[in-house]
């Protein structure tokens, strides 16, 4: 398979060290979306997202009313909107696979473990080969990233990690690699070289040019809930488990199918509270509607205000016709006396 039809597809629960690994992916010579989102205080250095893919995957999760912290509704792929949305992936997909020319493009994305199914379609009608990585790591430090940079609550973060890291692993049927965000710290070498051979990269610099090339795009202050935090102990059995089976499995290893059957467990224990879900989604979209509601009668307000202004300068007009006829009346008839 030509080289330009591969592409790596990075997803993790978010905040587990997806940017760390388009980093090193950008500094091994990946090919990178030329219309990235722009830096934030979360990500000063940019997340390193396609700015097109990131809108189109929040439209598709505001238009089947649902959030990352619940479980896709029953039957999402079969809706117009995704079928709509997932043709304008498509489009993306081809243009940047055209851009990358010779280059293996690499994308990462907070919601692309939610909507794999359409990514591996997609890549399979077009013949791409992809390279999936689960970035990984400890669910507390993730709920302690997330509640500093978003103000998220710890239960959500905990769901979000757990559903995100599901998804990759039952939609991949575990031929994903796992990076551990710990890994990076302990033995950056050895994860770097597992990367690269899973990708098709080939390393020709020593340790020391390597390290010098990795400096420039790496630095351990993302890590933003500091180096030594004591985590404690996880209090969700299921998020525990879970993440003790992505621990078995080694840094820079591929997941495999322990890991699967485990989030298949997890996913089916989501299933068993289905009723609280489709009761959330149904007040999204009631909350969605009154919303748009309200947006219609504001512009109907508006439309009423210009409607009435343009009325008033008619008036005005019809009034300075009226005093020009008075004036070219008055002036008639004193002519005529």
């Amino acid at each position: 398979m030509q080289e330009s039809r591969r592409a790596i597809l990075i997803t993790g629960s978010g905040r587990s060290g997806t940017t760390v690994c388009m980093y090193f992916l950008e500094c091994l010579g990946a090919f990178m979306s030329p219309e990235m989102i722009e830096a934030s205080p979360q990500n000063p250095d940019g997340g390193r997202e396609d700015k097109q893919i990131f809108s189109l995957h929040q439209s598709l999760l505001r238009a089947l009313h649902t959030t990352t912290y619940l479980p896709l509704p029953l039957g999402w792929q079969k809706e117009d909107v995704t079928k709509r949305i997932a043709s304008q992936i498509g489009a993306i997909v081809d243009q940047r696979v055209e851009e990358a020319a010779s280059k293996i493009w690499a994308i990462k994305d907070p919601n692309l473990s939610l909507f794999l199914p359409i990514w591996i379609r997609l890549f399979n009608a077009k013949k791409i080969l992809p390279h999936h990585i689960l970035c990984v790591r400890h669910p507390e430090a993730v709920a302690r990233s997330m509640e500093a940079q978003y103000g998220q609550s710890r239960s959500m973060s905990m769901t979000m990690w757990l559903l995100r890291n599901c998804y990759t692993l039952v939609n991949t049927g575990g031929n994903c690699l796992v990076l551990h965000y710990e890994g990076w710290e302990q033995d950056i070498l050895k994860q770097l070289r597992a990367l690269c051979r899973f990708c098709g990269f080939t390393l020709r610099r020593s340790d020391k040019e390597l390290m010098e090339k990795i400096s420039a795009v790496y630095r351990p202050v993302l890590n933003r809930t500091g180096d030594s935090i004591d985590l404690r102990e996880i209090d969700n059995p299921h998020v525990s488990r879970l993440y003790d089976a992505l621990l078995a499995v080694g840094q820079g290893e591929m997941a495999g199918r322990a890991a699967v059957r485990v989030a298949q467990e997890c996913l089916k224990q989501f299933e068993h509270f289905r009723g609280l879900s489709d009761s959330a989604q149904e007040a999204i979209q009631a909350l969605s509607n009154q919303k748009k509601l309200a947006e219609q009668r504001a512009q109907t307000s508006v439309t009423s205000d210009n409607s009435l202004d343009s009325l008033k300068t008619d008036i005005d007009d019809v009034r300075k016709e009226l005093r020009s006829l008075k004036a070219g009346l008055r002036l008639a008839l004193k002519n005529e006396n």
